[in-house]
This record gives structure tokens, C-alpha cells and sequence, in this order.
């Protein structure tokens, strides 16, 4: 049985790194779907709702809930149509994107945003795709 997890608002809080009343105020105007615990008013958020709110509200999903969250992906290209036309494809199935254009801006991107998956043009000005992977794969 699959089981859901479960986050308090003090929880939520924590991971956004915004004070408590802030994440009481997005439960009570309805932008963050929560229940109360009966007889003591503790607020409950299910993991799923608080990604949800998170990809809404374009607010990035905190690496201790990033295992949680949606697949990551890089694209790194340099056409801009061919990023374009993946960012739709990849979003509309629910993976998390972030596009690099060069190789240097990739290796930046690994680090900061630790992707699931990298699609790599091979054929790219300055950095090669393939020195791009040795240069990941060193560090």
C-alpha cells in the first residue's frame, strides 16, 4: 500500500524558509490546500499538495523534498527553438526543466539545480557535449 506523506505547516514553513504565519496566511486564503487535526487546530498538508503549490507559484522545490518532487531535467542546447519545443514536451508530462545553452552554464546548472536527467546536444560552439560530460563526470 502506497502510503502519502504528510507535512505540518511548521514543516512547510521550514522548507520554504518563510516564517510560519506566512504559511498559515497561504492555508486560510485557499492558496495552499490543507486540513485541520479535530480538537487541536494543527494544519496538515499532504506532500502532493505542497509540490503542487510550489509548482503554481513558481517557487523552487526544496532539495529535502526534491526526491520527492517531479523528475528533474536539464536540456542543454544552444538552439533556442530546440530547447522551446522540449521545455513543452517534458513540462506538459510533468518533469521539472531548466535549460543551460552553453557548456559552462550546464556545469553551473548541475550543481544548483542536481537534475535527474541531462539531455545533452553533443554538437555545440565553445564546449563540445562530450566535454561537457567529462567536465560533469570529473567533479
Amino acid at each position: 500500500m502506497n502510503q502519502k506523506k504528510y507535512l505540518s505547516a511548521r514543516q512547510v514553513a521550514e522548507h520554504c524558509q518563510v516564517n510560519l504565519k506566512t504559511v498559515l496566511k497561504w492555508i486560510e486564503v485557499g492558496k495552499l490546500k490543507a486540513y485541520q487535526l479535530p480538537d487541536s487546530g494543527v494544519n496538515r498538508i499532504s506532500l502532493e499538495d505542497c509540490l503542487d503549490f510550489l509548482k503554481r507559484y513558481n517557487m523552487p522545490v526544496p532539495e529535502a523534498l526534491g526526491s520527492y518532487g517531479l523528475p528533474r531535467i536539464l536540456i542543454v542546447d544552444d538552439e533556442l527553438l530546440a530547447i522551446s519545443m522540449l521545455k513543452r514536451i517534458f513540462r506538459a508530462n510533468e518533469f521539472e526543466v531548466e535549460e543551460a545553452r552553453d557548456g559552462f552554464e550546464a556545469g553551473r546548472k548541475v550543481e544548483v539545480f542536481k537534475p535527474d536527467i541531462l539531455l545533452l546536444d553533443l554538437k555545440m560552439p565553445g564546449m563540445s557535449g562530450e566535454e561537457v560530460l567529462r567536465e560533469i563526470k570529473s567533479n
